[in-house]
């Protein structure tokens, strides 16, 4: 079997220092390529289609080969690597799994976890959407030799698989990322891959691809191919494609380089491309450092790189590095924002942007006192940041959030995130409307089949149907095996008990009460209405969802299972149309 060291550092409170709140030097680069990327930068701004081919012609032929312009040729047809495997879509013969609100996409091993140093790589599924409402997913297989993409065009009912694309013999991938582009003749991926040895798992050779939404017009490309001793992992893309036309789209990438036998990080390089991977421009968001977990957005003009590092063994920290595109690649500095700045270890984060009001947000899992919870920090106007704000914080781990920037929702954003017990992992979702407000709406994901404990969820929103609006979330189950699908919009196993509409309203009380820790909640509703039922406890702080979707008219029972809760008293609520009723129940163990 194979051994992979891993590597700490003890370092001094002033170099502690230095890497938390590092001098910014205000440089002024005038060189003549930091004059010409500014160019382009404006021309692509201004919409003048005409100086934009002008400057990047220019761009590429002064410079491509220098070190900052990457230039990379396609790669060969005859290769054996890093190939898309299949000619035709291919329709997933399995059947919704209705009863339980849960979808299986995918009904085999699924890719587990990649190395890391300190903590292992657990971004292995996720979730995309479009703007007409197609939902995109993309894992890897159990061997993590095939990368497979999958599409629905029905909110999740059904899934057809649009692509495999094989590694190659002998190579496994680390990890992926893609996200959704409008472009012309309709939407179009791409991805970014990280594809090593099985021999030498840190030595990743970094890939670009695009392909269209039906598998097709895969077109691959080489970005970062590692120097002697060293891997490019952890690789991360966006796009700028909603706010931009085609010919003006921006794909922005970012990786870990790193030693190829301990794991550890030197520095980060970033790079984006003006023209659909034909150029990449480089950059590097910060050097010295063993930054991992890496996320990337971009908000305004400038692009953001979230990062965790561990320069303190016992203390890891988050960074946002950002830089306006204008700079990128030039003399002058990256800034730095803390997002979560506490004293406790603070790692996992998740970037996201809303693309209508420009607020962004950043989730993470803070370790205190050896109990993982899930904070957020956000800037409801994309540059004043509100740091530290609870969104789950039982007394068992909660852990390994996910965090989505609606596209077409003003101000919404979606989180999926893991509770972990003593067995197989629960997945939990939330949402809200207004990032200052908090989120709401704590729903279980995982209702029958629970989540694996090493990967972690992924989350999406999307509208459809002409303004409908959902938040959607796939997992792996246990093992990891299976891939599943649950939404906001599927049927759950949520029905009627007995066949008699009542006649009116009414919540009844718990039983048994006191329990330990199970009960069961019985109510009625005598209309076709929306439905809440949720848990508070003494303080009047929301503890669970157990219901919040529409429902027949009919009466219907719960159950309500307190085992991670401690003894005490809650309280229930039941919200339909304009009835609303509160009842207590002690739990006691």
């Amino acid at each position: 079997f194979l051994i992979i060291p891993v590597i700490s550092f003890s370092q001094t409170a002033d170099e502690i220092k230095r890497e938390a709140y590092p001098e910014i030097q205000q440089t002024v680069d005038n060189s003549d390529y930091s004059k010409l990327l500014n160019d382009l930068t404006e021309a692509k701004k201004s919409g003048n289609q005409v100086l934009f081919k002008k400057y990047l012609d220019e761009l590429n032929t002064k410079y491509a080969g220098n070190g900052n312009v990457i230039k990379p040729k396609p790669l060969p047809e005859d290769r054996n690597y890093f190939v898309a495997t299949m000619k035709y879509p291919v329709e997933v013969g399995y059947m919704p799994d209705w009863a339980n609100g849960e979808n299986k996409i995918f009904g085999l091993n699924v890719g587990t976890s990649s190395a890391g140093n300190p903590r292992a790589y657990s971004r292995m599924v996720k979730i995309e959407n479009d703007t007409l409402g197609n939902l995109y997913v993309g894992l890897l297989n159990g061997t993590k030799d095939t990368l497979i993409f999958f599409r629905s065009t029905n909110q999740g009912v059904s899934w057809t698989q649009i692509q495999a694309i094989a590694a190659g013999s002998g190579y496994y991938y680390y990890n992926f990322d893609f996200a959704l582009a409008d472009t012309i003749g309709g939407f179009k991926f791409g991805m970014t891959v990280s594809i090593a040895p099985n021999t030498t798992p840190y030595q990743g050779t970094v890939y670009y691809a695009d392909m269209l939404t039906d598998g097709s017009g895969f077109s691959p490309a080489t970005v970062w191919t590692p120097a002697s001793g060293r891997g490019v992992v952890g690789v991360t893309i966006c796009t700028d494609a909603y706010d931009w036309s085609p010919a003006n789209t921006y794909w922005y990438i970012a990786a870990s380089n790193l030693d190829a036998t301990t794991g550890v990080t030197s520095f980060v390089p970033v790079a984006y491309s003006p023209n659909w991977g034909t150029t990449w421009i480089q950059d590097t968001a910060r050097s010295t450092y063993n930054d991992y977990e890496l996320d990337i957005n971009y908000n305004f003009d400038s692009v953001y790189v979230l990062l965790t590092n561990n320069l303190s063994p016992s203390n890891e920290n988050l960074r946002l590095r950002y830089i306006s595109i204008g700079a990128w690649g030039t003399n002058v500095s990256w800034k730095q924002f803390n997002p979560a700045n506490t004293t406790s270890p603070e790692y996992e984060g998740s970037l996201a942007v809303n693309r209508k009001t420009n607020a962004m947000a950043v989730s993470y899992t803070v370790n205190e006192s050896s109990n993982e919870n899930i904070y957020y920090s956000y800037a409801a106007n994309g540059i004043n940041w509100t740091t530290g704000v609870a969104i789950a914080t039982l007394s068992n781990n909660e852990n390994r959030s996910t965090l989505h920037g609606a596209v077409q929702q003003a101000g919404a954003f979606r989180l999926a995130y893991c509770s972990e017990d003593t067995g197989p992992d629960s997945v939990f979702y939330m949402s809200t409307s207004n990032i200052s407000s908090g989120f709401t709406n704590r729903t279980l994901v995982s209702r029958v089949n629970l989540s694996t404990g090493v990967l972690a969820p992924s989350v999406v929103g999307f509208v459809y149907g002409g303004g409908n609006t959902a938040g959607a979330v796939i997992f792996a189950g246990n093992g990891p095996t299976n891939l599943w699908y649950n939404s906001s919009n599927l049927t759950t196993g949520f029905e009627p008990i007995s066949q008699t509409t009542p006649e009116k309203y009414s919540l009844n009380q718990n039983y048994p009460n006191p329990f330990n820790p199970v009960t069961t909640i019985k109510f009625s509703i005598s209309k076709n209405e929306f439905v809440s039922l949720k848990v508070y406890d003494i303080l009047g702080k929301e503890i669970a969802t157990l219901v919040n979707q529409n429902a027949n008219a009919g009466e219907y029972e719960v159950t309500f299972d307190a085992t991670k809760l401690t003894s005490g008293v809650y309280f229930y609520k039941l919200t339909s149309g304009n009835f609303s009723d509160v009842k207590k129940m002690i739990l006691v163990k």
